[in-house]
């Protein structure tokens, strides 16, 4: 139906109603997960939050082989957090394990046509994970830091709703736009390259002098991080306490 549109109108049409239907099926699995897991299931979940760390990554492994994509992992669990049933601490090795999970399917396609380049490939992909799990995941304090950097993001979304898309438009638009930049300056000119280089990591790293000096409480004052802060505490510790009453009570349960 975008045949008469053109290919620019076409694939403006297309695009949005693409994102559309995605954003509406995410409302939508939202909503279906709240519906079933308000009853027997939430104590299941939440059950299953009391695996190892590693275990738990298995598990996101495996979800995500059978699922064939890391996205719909991800998409499934984060309502679940969302939701209380899932802590953050415990949703960073799921996450890590769908990552994992999510290039056996390249594995498989390049064992189908089992090129040199097709396997080389799946490899880099599947050892960038594992590269990046070993230098995040086992050290708690470099665990610590995808942790803080999530519940910071998280704590200027629950203030600032456009925070979530600035963040989007930032690290996968903004970002790889200026690296391609540099590429090309750097294959047009090294001496131009460099330099444009050297510019953007000085004007990084005044934004960052000037945002952890002043610019982050102008945004989020220290009272509404506090705030923030304790309500999150609160949050954790209520999870904590439901878990603990779920174990209670499935042993007398068992008796009865």
């Amino acid at each position: 139906f975008t045949q008469g549109a053109g290919d620019v109108g076409g694939g403006v049409i297309s695009l949005l109603l693409a994102l559309a239907i995605l954003t509406g099926g995410l409302f939508g699995l939202c909503k279906l997960l709240q519906m079933l897991f308000l009853g027997r299931a939430k104590s299941l979940i939440r059950r299953s939050t009391r695996f190892n760390d590693y275990a738990a990554m298995c598990v996101g492994i495996c979800l995500t082989i059978l699922v064939q994509s890391s996205s719909v992992t991800t998409s499934a669990l984060t309502p679940l957090c969302g939701l209380g049933l899932i802590p953050l601490a415990k949703m960073l090795p799921l996450t890590l394990g769908a990552n994992i999970g999510t290039t056996v399917t390249a594995l498989l396609a390049s064992l189908a046509v089992f090129t040199r380049g097709a396997v080389q490939i799946a490899m880099c992909h599947l050892f960038f994970n594992i590269i990046g799990i070993l230098i995040w995941f086992p050290a708690p304090p470099m665990r610590r830091v995808p942790l803080g950097a999530a519940t910071l993001l998280g704590l200027y979304a629950a203030f600032y709703r456009a925070v979530p898309v600035v963040y989007l438009l930032v690290v996968f638009v903004l970002v790889p736009l200026l690296a391609l930049a540099v590429c090309a300056a750097l294959g047009a000119s090294v001496a131009g390259g460099v330099v444009l280089l050297l510019v953007l990591l000085l004007a990084l790293a005044a934004f960052e002098f000037w945002w952890w000096r002043q610019g982050c409480y102008r945004v989020l004052s220290e009272e509404q991080r506090s705030e923030g802060k304790l309500t999150l505490e609160r949050a954790n510790a209520e999870l904590a306490a439901a878990n603990d009453a779920a174990d209670a009570e499935a042993p007398a349960a068992a008796v009865a």
